[in-house]
């Protein structure tokens, strides 16, 4: 796997997950215009171990994925179409070879809302006595690493934006351990989705 296709796998495999996590907990109420969180994951599967990331989202479909690492951040943003590559403010790469596989992000991104995406392949949701998404199922597609059902449950439900996000989610993937997830810091409303943003540079873009 050269280096291009590995940034696409490991951002395509943290991006299905981390932002599903940010579902609202209250049944028929529409997701979150716009996020920006961080978080710690631990990695079981594809590319095991531990990550540290920021994600900022803008529906429908602007996304940035930030790993940080001892270098440069390296950047993944989703425009609906593409994957670009970044690495600090250099773009890499852009991958449009397998777009039916982002839809299936997509139809994660809709948790949020009971709602289907692409196909009409629904995720299943799982709700407890207080209202709260508490898990969910659905088909995924993540290129370089697999396809099949991922399983998700959350917990740690804190109150932002006037709904309860979980802060604590672990997913399975065909039914073995994929990835477990911490979130340190939820803001709603604010996304700064350009890696050359200034306001990403100064550390606006989460405040």
């Amino acid at each position: 796997m050269n280096r291009s296709t590995e940034r696409t796998a490991i951002a395509t495999a943290v991006l299905s997950v981390v932002l599903a996590c940010a579902a609202p907990s209250v049944p028929r109420r529409e997701p979150l215009g716009a996020f920006t969180r961080d978080g710690e994951v631990q990695v079981h599967y594809g590319f095991p171990g531990s990550w540290r990331w920021q994600v900022a989202y803008r529906s429908p479909t602007s996304f940035r994925l930030t790993v940080f690492t001892t270098g440069a951040p390296n950047h993944y943003v989703f425009d609906g179409s593409a994957l670009q590559s970044w690495v600090g403010t250099t773009q890499v790469s852009r991958d449009t070879r397998d777009p039916a596989a982002y839809e299936s992000i997509g139809r994660w991104l809709d948790v949020g809302s009971l709602g289907t995406h692409g196909d009409g392949e629904a995720i299943e949701l799982a709700f407890d006595a207080a209202g709260h998404i508490v898990g969910a199922r659905g088909p995924i597609d993540v290129p370089g690493i697999g396809a099949g059902r991922l399983v998700a449950r959350f917990s740690d439900f804190r109150a932002r934006a006037g709904r309860q996000i979980p802060f604590t989610a672990s997913y399975r993937l065909n039914g073995e351990p994929f990835i477990d997830e911490r979130v340190t810091r939820f803001v709603p409303g604010v996304a700064v989705i350009d890696p050359t943003d200034p306001a990403l540079a100064t550390g606006a873009a989460g405040s």
